[in-house]
């Protein structure tokens, strides 16, 4: 299973490595500057550590230098055993065959348990992905896809009753909300097309493509929930605190502004003696303001002060 990420170009370049040591043998025989078996050794020594490199990013050094190099020894030494071999090259051959049988023999039955192991492996991640894939789509964007077409309904209701006209400024802003409904639920339903024809376990030759939706499980909840929190808060405009009834003979309460103490809403702060606050309303915009009227010296409550909403003058009466 450690070559599933071995492509054509890892190989073409692998080949091209190899075919390096002959190159380097071609030209130093040429020139006959070594003996053959130096020349040998020297192309081994500028080759083969290339092969390493090639191969260590994907199996690792431990395969590259215990297993690569010495089977690309073995096989130089059987083409180099067919070149200059002569009468000894055919007993060569049988040995190297044998010694192949024997290795392959030797080696299957721990090769077979490392590829069980490898395939459970990646069964074990394909079921995780799956699962996780799954209860992304029905448990976490499903429920989000509902509320967001709950609220897109409620809205185009407010769109058809008459309260749309009180909320002339906020009904664009709502229908921007609305347009992005339908581009989710649409993504949403094609992502869940695709989960059906995934097995529950790998098959052959099929492509394992769960990785990918998962990433776009991710991408989607990422639009889900910033439009979702968009659609409540501006569903809260429409949305105004009813007031509770308050129980027959129960005084309501009030913070002093004063002492900040919890008292019945009299004139006066029933702990400290301090006048309570006096709600002013500007004539402008309607906007209501509490004035802590007793750190307001007597001879200036009878001055005008400004709204803090419009900016307008406003009359403060005096306490009598």
């Amino acid at each position: 299973g450690q070559l599933d990420d071995f492509r054509f170009g890892h190989f073409f370049l692998l080949a091209l490595t190899y075919s390096l040591f002959f190159v380097i043998f071609s030209v130093l025989e040429f020139h006959g500057i070594f003996r053959t078996s130096i020349s040998m050794i020297f192309s081994a020594i500028f080759s083969l550590p290339l092969l390493a490199l090639v191969i260590s990013p994907i199996l690792g050094w431990k395969f590259a230098v215990a297993r690569l190099i010495p089977f690309s020894v073995f096989t130089l030494a059987l083409v180099i055993n067919g070149v200059y071999g002569k009468d000894y090259s055919d007993f060569v051959f049988i040995a190297a065959a044998v010694f192949v049988v024997a290795f392959v023999t030797l080696s299957y039955e721990q090769w077979a348990l490392g590829r069980e192991k490898y395939r459970k492996t990646k069964d074990e991640a394909f079921s995780t992905r799956r699962k996780n894939l799954v209860y992304t789509l029905y448990q976490e964007l499903g429920p989000t896809i509902n509320h967001l077409l709950e609220l897109d309904s409620r809205v185009k209701k407010i769109f058809e009753s008459e309260k749309r006209k009180d909320f002339l400024p906020y009904l664009p802003r709502l229908k921007n909300c609305c347009d992005m409904v339908s581009p989710l639920k649409r993504d949403f339903d094609h992502l869940s097309s695709k989960i059906t024809v995934i097995p529950s376990q790998p098959e052959w030759g099929f492509e394992d493509n769960t990785i990918l939706l998962n990433q776009e499980a991710d991408v989607l909840q990422e639009k889900l929930i910033p439009c979702l929190e968009a659609f409540q808060g501006e569903l809260k405009i429409f949305q105004k605190p009813e007031k509770k009834p308050e129980a027959p003979g129960q005084e309501r309460e009030i913070h002093c502004m004063a002492c900040g103490k919890l008292g019945s809403a009299s004139p006066f702060c029933q702990n400290c003696g301090a006048q309570h606050g006096i709600s002013v309303c500007c004539s402008s915009c309607h906007a209501a303001t509490l004035v802590p009227i007793h750190s307001i010296h007597p001879n200036r409550r009878k001055k005008s002060f400004f709204c803090r909403t419009c900016g307008s003058r406003i009359k403060l009466f005096s306490e009598n």
